[in-house]
C-alpha cells in the first residue's frame, strides 16, 4: 500500500509540474510511452526552462528534482553573486547542471558524463546555456587510471555507475570511459580551486573519499549524495575525511561539506 501511494504523490508530482507550462496531449503521450517501454524524445517546459526527457527512463523524475528544489539549500546559503568553478559529477541529462546554472550564472558549471546515451541528451539540454561545459568522462581519484569501466545495474539511466560489483544489483560492462581526477579539471580549466562540487557518482564516491587528502582541500563546498547500498562503507568514510569541515545535511539526503572559511555564512542551525 505504502508503494502504491508513494507512486500515485509521484504521478500527481509530475502531473502538476508538467501540465503547468505544457499541453495535456504532451503529457499524456510521454505517460502513454513510459507504460509501453518505448524510448523517444520528448520536449518540455519545466520551470521556465526547455528540457528534452527520454520515454521509457527516470528523465522526467531527475529533471523535476533539479530544477526545482534539490539545490534550494545551496542557493539559500550562498550567494548567487558568487564566481568560480562548480563540477556537477554525475551530470545524467544536464539538468543539475542547468538548475546550478540558473543559481550562479557567473560561474562556470563543468558538468561530467560518463555514459554515451545520456552525454547526448546532456548535450542537447545544455546547449544554450554559455557558461555549462560538457565533458564526456567519469570522476575519479586517481590521476594513473586513464580511463575505467562503465557498468548497468540494470535499474535504469540514473544508475549507471564504474563499481565493478555493486551491492545492490548484478552489473553488465556498458562502455569503456575517459578517467578524470579534480586536478586534471582544474588544470584543464584553468582554475585554482572548486567553488561546488555536485558528486552524484553511484558508489564511485568510496574510492575518492578513501584518497580525499588528493582534492578535498580544493573544494569550497562539496555537495554529495552517498551510495551505501552500492558499496559499504561510504557514510563511514564521508564522516572521517570531512571531520574537519562543517557538515549540513538535507531532508533530502544529500551532504554539505563547507570548508572552514564559509564558516560565517552558514546558518548555525544547519550545521552538525
Amino acid at each position: 500500500m505504502n508503494k502504491v501511494r508513494k507512486l500515485a504523490r509521484r504521478q500527481i508530482h509530475h502531473a502538476r509540474h508538467v501540465l503547468g507550462q505544457n499541453s495535456a496531449h504532451r503529457f499524456f503521450y510521454l505517460k502513454l510511452l513510459n507504460t509501453f517501454g518505448i524510448r523517444r524524445e520528448i520536449r518540455l517546459q519545466l520551470f521556465d526552462t526547455p528540457v528534452i526527457v527520454r520515454s521509457g527512463t527516470p528523465d522526467l523524475r531527475v529533471a523535476l528534482a533539479s530544477l526545482g528544489a534539490e539545490f534550494e539549500p545551496l542557493a539559500r546559503d550562498f550567494p548567487s553573486q558568487r564566481e568560480g568553478l562548480i563540477i556537477d559529477a554525475g551530470g545524467y541529462i544536464g539538468t543539475a547542471a542547468i538548475g546550478l546554472a540558473k543559481i550562479y550564472p557567473k560561474c562556470t558549471i563543468a558538468t561530467i558524463e560518463p555514459s554515451s546515451a545520456n552525454f547526448e541528451t546532456l548535450v542537447k539540454n545544455v546547449e544554450s546555456f554559455d557558461n555549462i561545459i560538457p565533458i564526456k568522462a567519469a570522476l575519479v581519484a586517481d590521476a594513473g587510471e586513464g580511463s575505467v569501466d562503465l557498468m548497468s545495474r540494470g535499474n535504469g539511466e540514473w544508475g549507471f555507475t564504474t563499481i565493478e560489483k555493486p551491492m545492490d544489483h548484478p552489473a553488465r560492462f556498458l562502455e569503456r570511459v575517459q578517467a578524470l581526477t579534480v586536478d586534471d579539471l582544474l588544470e584543464q580549466l584553468g582554475y585554482d580551486r572548486v567553488f561546488v562540487l555536485k558528486m552524484d557518482i553511484e558508489g564511485a564516491e568510496l574510492d575518492l573519499m578513501a584518497r580525499a587528502s588528493c582534492w578535498l582541500d580544493k573544494i569550497d563546498i562539496l555537495l554529495i549524495e552517498l551510495h551505501e547500498r552500492i558499496v559499504a562503507g561510504c557514510n563511514d568514510l564521508f564522516e572521517t575525511t570531512n571531520c574537519d569541515r562543517h557538515i549540513i545535511r538535507d531532508s533530502g539526503g544529500k551532504l554539505m561539506s563547507i570548508c572552514k572559511h564559509y564558516h560565517a555564512s552558514i546558518p548555525e542551525a544547519g550545521v552538525s
